[in-house]
């Protein structure tokens, strides 16, 4: 009965000690326990969402607990970003920054309410969303060509449509005004199917489309694709040029997203999720899943010098472009 006893002992040691490795690992490098949440400044089912929504399940595969996304929409992502700026610094609250909202929109405000260089950290460049300047079917314009040719002959007469004043839409037809010298009028929409539904109806003559809601239209024959806005051609449009090819040769813009958390952040914890962030990205199954991005996966400092060379890029174009601040 005795030796029983002793080896019922031993067995509850055991037993405690890899319970206690567990509830250690749980912590993954000094996160408190519970949920890790992923606040999204878009509404559940777009391109950022479903990219955020890939990086959720994969980081709660490998650090063993709940990982959940949290879509705030509206105020341009200010509320969102917010939320994360003044969370508790523990690695429980990241943030899946955009081109807009980390890198455009805080030099379109007078006082910018946050500042992306300072109130948050890095922890990995997650993926591109290559554009395209997409066009009617029944536009007369086949290449980037024909359009800069029409737009220099016919000052003020093309109207580019946008997802709204500071989006990735916004910025790319700004920065090919800038660098194709021409004159074309914007119009806002509140949000890219508008914009999409009136292109196709000829109220608006471009419009710059992430490639991943861009596909359907154009395959289905609803939109032509005159040029890729990325530095390299799309696996997805492999015939499709860029707008450098097309004799814009310093084109290049990408909708990138990018994982963040409050600044503070423990760099054990910053450098472990962006640990992850990188294999997971790399992994095949998670480039077959976001059909249209470029998955990246990168560590902070890499992160951290492309976001500051993105601030300085749109604050530039922002300003040539006379774009009135909020």
């Amino acid at each position: 009965m005795r030796n029983m006893r002793g080896k019922l002992a031993r067995m509850l040691g055991i037993l405690g000690l890899i319970v206690a490795a567990h509830s250690g690992a749980a912590q993954t490098d000094g996160i408190p326990e519970g949920p890790i949440r992923i606040v999204v400044p878009v509404s559940a089912g777009g391109t950022v969402d479903i990219v955020s929504r890939s990086v959720a399940a994969g980081l709660q595969q490998a650090l063993g607990r709940s990982v959940i996304v949290e879509n705030r929409t509206g105020g341009s992502g200010v509320p969102a970003t917010l939320n994360v700026v003044h969370a508790k610094p523990d690695g429980t609250t990241l943030y899946m920054g955009t081109i807009g909202t980390v890198a455009v929109n805080p030099h379109l405000m007078r006082k910018p309410p946050y500042d992306p260089l300072r109130d948050l950290v890095p922890i990995s460049l997650v993926a591109d969303v290559p554009g395209v300047l997409v066009v009617s079917a029944s536009s007369p314009f086949n290449t980037v060509g024909d359009l800069i040719a029409y737009a220099k002959k016919n000052p003020g007469k093309l109207n580019y449509g946008s997802a709204g004043n500071g989006t990735s839409s916004h910025m790319s037809a700004e920065l090919f005004k800038q660098e194709a010298g021409v004159d074309i009028l914007h119009v806002p929409y509140p949000g890219a199917t508008p914009a999409v539904m009136d292109l196709i109806g000829g109220q608006v003559q471009m419009f710059f489309d992430n490639i991943i809601t861009a596909l359907p239209q154009i395959k289905g024959g609803k939109l032509k694709a005159l040029a890729v806005s990325a530095a390299k051609r799309s696996r997805y449009l492999p015939d499709v040029p860029t707008i450098a090819e097309s004799g814009v040769p310093k084109y290049d813009v990408t909708g990138w997203l990018g994982l963040m958390a409050p600044a503070g952040t423990p760099d054990a914890v910053v450098r472990r999720l962006s640990a992850e962030v990188q294999k997971l990205m790399r992994a095949p199954a998670t480039q077959a899943r976001i059909v249209g991005a470029e998955t990246i996966g990168s560590t902070p400092e890499a992160f951290a010098t492309f976001l500051k060379a993105e601030n300085e890029r749109w604050a530039a174009v922002i300003k040539a472009s006379n774009i009135p601040l909020n």
